[in-house]
């Protein structure tokens, strides 16, 4: 087992070698790569989910975000406690990263149990109306109409699979009183409101940063890939799209 594991970390090192030799070789396409997710990210990213991102920590650290719960559908439908109901809404229609940043923010304050946070990730990670609508359907099929379908579609999976999941859990869940308890793990009291904001922006920029850093990776990956494959415009916007989405879209668009 210890002599495989090393074969595996030697060939990885030799990858690792190989990947900065193409790097060095290839520097002002991963550059223009890097630059065209740098754009992305200024042009596109940023600007559609920094302010709604801000808003969602807000409602999470100020505690808000439980007067806007469903209490009957999500108790009752999803079985999930009832103050997770906004929650649940900010990650099938918010799009994502907001329902991943808000559970985690949960998590991370012991407002949630880990067995519900697990089951929510599961579909509360579709993507956001701005992206299938314009990107997918404007710029992938040249239709709103397309774009408006898909994520009509697209959401009624998502609730789908909440059903199914809520489902199972009553099947062969062995704590049916759970559900009633709107503080599952722990009733910490929530922060002042300017505490609140500042605290939010702080998470947004880190959440953002590292979003942004993502991209600007994948992007540069994006193009050295296009230009070393010279492989039919389909197949590499699927490969692309695997790398990073919105790439992908714009290729198979052209």
């Amino acid at each position: 087992m210890k002599s495989i594991q090393k074969i595996f970390r030697f060939l990885l090192c030799l990858l690792c070698l190989l990947f900065a030799v193409l790097l060095i070789q290839n520097a002002p396409v991963v550059a223009k790569g890097a630059v065209q997710g740098i754009r992305l990210c200024l042009q596109t990213v940023i600007p559609s989910l920094f302010c709604f991102m801000v808003l969602t920590c807000f409602l999470i650290n100020s505690g808000l975000y439980r007067f806007l719960s469903l209490a009957r559908v999500t108790r009752r439908l999803f079985f999930l406690p009832s103050e997770l109901g906004s929650i649940l809404l900010l990650g099938m229609v918010g799009g994502y990263p907001m329902g991943a940043k808000a559970i985690a923010s949960l998590l991370q304050q012991q407002k949630i149990a880990p067995r519900d946070a697990q089951r929510m990730m599961l579909y509360c990670c579709c993507a956001g109306p701005s992206f299938i609508i314009s990107a997918v359907g404007v710029q992938m099929f040249g239709s709103f109409s397309v774009g408006i379908l898909l994520f009509a579609v697209q959401l009624g999976v998502s609730v789908l699979f909440a059903l199914v999941c809520a489902l199972h859990c009553r099947l062969h869940s062995s704590r049916p009183a759970a559900i009633a308890d709107p503080h599952p793990v722990s009733s910490v009291r929530p922060l002042g409101l300017g505490e609140a904001f500042v605290l939010s922006v702080a998470q947004s920029v880190e959440a953002m940063g590292q979003m942004s850093g993502f991209i600007v990776l994948f992007s540069a990956l994006s193009q050295l890939i296009s230009s070393l494959l010279p492989c039919a415009s389909l197949a590499r916007a699927l490969l692309l799209g695997c790398l990073e989405v919105t790439n992908g879209c714009s290729l198979a668009s052209t």
